[in-house]
């Protein structure tokens, strides 16, 4: 199971939602970063209340697909930049009086969908494969990567009738990279439990086994893959709806920082027991060191000498 990462970043939504300010004190700009790996940048000028700019920037460049995506996903909503902002890659300009003349159902999916920019513009070569295989008009070509994440690239390959992800799994990263391998080995079998059935094909396959695939030994080369592979068999049903394009799109994605949490949350659930374990182990300790100082020694009237335990003398 995957976590629901949210594809709308929380924190832009909510800096977007300052739109309902007609007229702002002062003015406002905003940093944040996200993912490690991506950047955004919010300005609404005093001087110019009503042109809200969201700028947007990526570690990695952007496939050459994402210039035609962002345009058409923001058509009618904002124009659109490449490049006109130092050390980002794109900005938006929304007109603040458009938005708050929107009814609130669509002024929060216009938001949502603002928020969604990294969703269409790291993912936009990976909808646009999506798109085709729910159309039925995926064509067989050679591996793809798919640049997600810095220094970790996956790979896809169109079959006609199915488009199979390939993610290296790395081990170059110590104890975590271990522990990494062995989570995706249980959820591969996982997968083939019978609640998944409707789920895309899982396929692991241990280090020097074949993957599914073959890749170029340049992209060998550019990841660890000391864990195995990790593949997903996504076919045409699995994309049958447009929202299903941009959810199975936003999984893929974001499949590292899935496997990324759940070691990080299996590392707090042990560190938790072993200071409970320690916990418990002070506690006796701290109870065997109270009852040696309440010893008592006595003597008799034939000058025998005997030590009386706390706990005898309690009972």
């Amino acid at each position: 199971m995957l976590l629901p990462l949210p594809r709308s970043s929380v924190i832009l939504q909510q800096i977007l939602s300052g739109v309902d300010v007609e007229q702002p004190r002062s003015s406002c700009i905003s940093e944040l970063h996200e993912f490690d790996d991506c950047r955004y940048k919010v300005e609404r000028l005093k001087e110019a209340p009503d042109v809200l700019t969201a700028s947007f920037g990526h570690t990695n460049p952007l496939p050459a697909a994402a210039e035609a995506a962002l345009r058409r996903q923001y058509e009618g909503i904002s124009s659109l930049a490449f490049e006109a902002e130092t050390n980002y890659q794109l900005t938006l300009h929304v007109s603040a009086q458009t938005l708050r003349g929107l009814p609130d159902a669509r002024r929060a999916a216009v938001l949502d969908k603002l928020a969604a920019v990294r969703l269409y513009a790291v993912g936009a070569q990976l909808r646009q494969l999506l798109q085709a295989l729910a159309a039925g008009e995926l064509t067989s070509a050679p591996p793809q990567a798919v640049l997600a994440r810095p220094g970790a690239p996956f790979f896809v390959r169109a079959e006609g009738e199915a488009l199979t992800a390939l993610f290296p799994i790395r081990q170059s990263e110590g104890r975590e990279g271990a522990l990494a391998a062995a989570f995706v080995q249980e959820f591969a079998g996982a997968n083939r439990a019978a609640s998944c059935g409707d789920a895309p094909r899982c396929i692991f396959t241990l280090p020097g086994q074949a993957p599914p695939f073959l890749l170029e030994d340049a992209d060998l080369k550019a990841c660890d893959c000391g864990g195995g592979f990790l593949a997903f068999v996504i076919e045409a049903r699995h994309v049958a709806a447009p929202e299903r394009v941009d959810a199975v799109a936003w999984s893929l994605l974001t499949f590292y920082a899935h496997i990324d949490v759940h070691v990080k949350r299996f590392k707090g659930l042990v560190h938790n027991q072993l200071r409970q374990r320690a916990d418990a182990m002070l506690a006796v300790l701290e109870r065997a060191s109270f009852a040696a100082r309440e010893q008592k020694t006595r003597k008799t009237s034939s000058g025998r000498i005997f030590i009386e335990q706390a706990a005898a003398r309690t009972a």
